[in-house]
């Protein structure tokens, strides 16, 4: 006996990929603004850049 409810679908766009990406994208600009804030740390001397930076580390591993 066959069933009157079979259908068909594709899982080629789920939520979750989209989620991920999301996820990738926020520790990339983290990334970027980490290693900003270390080199202008550094640069200038500035040991509130450097603490920050360490700021967007925890950050980064919280998500």
């Amino acid at each position: 006996m066959e069933s009157d409810m079979a259908h068909t679908h594709s899982h080629a766009d789920t939520p979750g990929d989209d989620n991920a990406k999301r996820l990738m994208l926020a520790l990339a600009v983290t990334a970027i603004f980490m290693v900003i804030e270390v080199i202008g740390g550094l640069l200038s001397g500035s040991l509130a850049l450097l603490a920050d930076c360490l700021l967007y580390t925890s950050d980064a591993a919280d998500d």
